[in-house]
C-alpha cells in the first residue's frame, strides 16, 4: 500500500504508474490525481507554448536540413522495428545522414527527402540482408520504390522475374506487339 500525495489516500501500488527513480517503483501520486494534475496543466499556457515551440523547432528542421530530419524519423521507425524483432540498432542519425545520397543507388530516381512515405521517390532505409538488424554494413538508403521492388524476395526471385520480363517483352516484339524494349535502370 502506497500513501497518494494528493489525494492523501493509501492505495495498492496497482493504482501508480511505475517510476523506477523511486524507492517504491511507483510514482509519488495514484493515476486519478496524476490525471487531474495534467489536464490542469493543459489548461494553462505553459502547455501550449511547450506545444508550440515543438511544432516551430520541427518545422525549422525540415525547412532548413531535411536530410537530418528524414534521419531522425527513420531512425525511430528502425528501432521499433528492430526492438519488435529483436535485431540489433546500432546505425545513428549521423551516419544516416552521411549515407543518404540524392540519386537512388538501386533504381537511379532522385530521391526526396520530404515527401510522405508512399511516394515512389522518397528514400527509405533498407536491410540489405533481412536476417541481421541495422547495422552501418547492413543498411543503404534507397527509394521507396526500389524497396517495394525488393521487399521480401531473395536476389535469385528478383532475377527470374526480371528474367522473365525481359523474354515476354522480346516474345511480344518478335510477335509484331508495339512496345518498348525492356531496359534496365539507368545508375
Amino acid at each position: 500500500m502506497i500513501t497518494c500525495k494528493g489525494c492523501e489516500q493509501e492505495l495498492p501500488k496497482e493504482f501508480f504508474a511505475v517510476d523506477k527513480k523511486r524507492g517504491t517503483g511507483r510514482r509519488y501520486k495514484c493515476r486519478a490525481c496524476s490525471a487531474e494534475e495534467f489536464k490542469r496543466w493543459q489548461q494553462t499556457g505553459g502547455y501550449q507554448t511547450r506545444l508550440a515551440k515543438g511544432r516551430a523547432e520541427r518545422g525549422q528542421l525540415k525547412q532548413t536540413d531535411p536530410k537530418r530530419r528524414w534521419a531522425e524519423m527513420a531512425l525511430n521507425n528502425a528501432r521499433r522495428r528492430a526492438k519488435a524483432k529483436g535485431l540489433p540498432c546500432t546505425v545513428t542519425v549521423d551516419w544516416l545522414v552521411s549515407a543518404s545520397p540524392d540519386v537512388c543507388p538501386a533504381s537511379g530516381l532522385p530521391l526526396s527527402y520530404t515527401n510522405a512515405t508512399s511516394l515512389a521517390d522518397s528514400a527509405a532505409l533498407d536491410r540489405i540482408d533481412n536476417t541481421r538488424g541495422y547495422e552501418p554494413g547492413n543498411c543503404w538508403v534507397i527509394s521507396m520504390k526500389a524497396n517495394r521492388i525488393k521487399s521480401d524476395a531473395t536476389l535469385a526471385e528478383i532475377e527470374a522475374v526480371a528474367l522473365a520480363l525481359r523474354l515476354m517483352m522480346d516474345k511480344r516484339l518478335s510477335d509484331g506487339v508495339q512496345a518498348e524494349k525492356c531496359e534496365p535502370y539507368a545508375a
